[in-house]
């Protein structure tokens, strides 16, 4: 098992024994335990205790709740409410750059324009700074500038796979499936071939869980996303397999 792999296996342990037989109770708690829920995919939970943060005015849930809404992640809201959130939190973090994810939020605020004007260039500044204080976003948005030519800038894919590889290791748990995407070779030549399969299923376990204890239409829906894509190194008949299992969740979706 390697360092990316030990790395996000501890994270997720200490959070499970953190949480197991306590709730929050301060502000910065329930983000927490809302960042924890979102980890686990249960994004239902997970809007319901940013929700708690973000009406005391806790910008980090401010920016949660709103990227939940934007997404349709576990809640249902308008836009305008999203809007207001963003605005809220990049003015907050426009006077505190001295947190780590700071960079990240407001350079995903300019990314999209989410609630602020849209500028590529002023969110690859900002990516830029928060890969200097090693924030898994930061590395993996510039990794996308990187594998897409976003803004302008030549497509590096070396570059792409090196941000990848260091997001990853920051605890940005897309980024080994990202990197792999990235890959020509076999499987079997893979630099991460164990990695990705030890990544894949612990994935596949945290939404299981989930599906399990809290089923719910976006929960099922990411488990028969993850379904679908297939286990890293299948053979064909394996894929079948997983497809097929894919298309019954899906279907269990649907029905709620």
């Amino acid at each position: 098992m390697s360092i990316y792999t030990d790395a996000e296996h501890a994270y997720a342990k200490e959070a499970t024994k953190r949480w197991r037989n306590t709730l929050p109770m301060t502000t910065e708690e329930e983000y927490e335990y809302g960042i924890y829920q979102y980890r686990l995919k249960d994004y239902e939970l997970a809007a319901q205790w940013y929700e708690k943060a973000a009406k005391k005015g806790y910008p980090p849930a401010q920016f949660a709740l709103a990227m939940c809404i934007a997404e349709q992640r576990g809640v249902q809201g308008k836009w305008n409410e999203a809007e207001i959130l963003f605005q809220q939190a990049a003015e907050y973090y426009m006077y505190h750059m001295e947190e780590s994810d700071a960079f990240y939020r407001l350079g995903m605020l300019h990314l999209y324009g989410y609630g602020v004007n849209k500028d590529e260039k002023l969110a690859r500044e900002y990516f830029q700074k928060g890969a200097q204080v090693n924030q898994g976003g930061a590395l993996y948005e510039l990794a996308l500038f990187y594998r897409d030519g976003k803004c302008g800038y030549p497509i590096d894919i070396k570059k792409s796979r090196e941000y990848l590889k260091g997001a990853y290791d920051a605890h940005w748990e897309d980024a080994i499936f990202a990197d792999f995407a990235l890959f020509t070779g076999s499987f079997e030549a893979y630099e991460y071939a164990h990695e990705i399969k030890e990544a894949y299923s612990f994935l596949l376990g945290q939404l299981m869980r989930v599906a399990e204890i809290r089923p719910s239409r976006e929960s099922l829906l990411a488990l028969s996303a993850l379904y679908n894509r297939g286990y890293p190194g299948d053979s064909s008949e394996k894929k079948r397999s997983f497809q097929r299992k894919a298309k019954e969740f899906a279907k269990k979706a649907e029905q709620l």
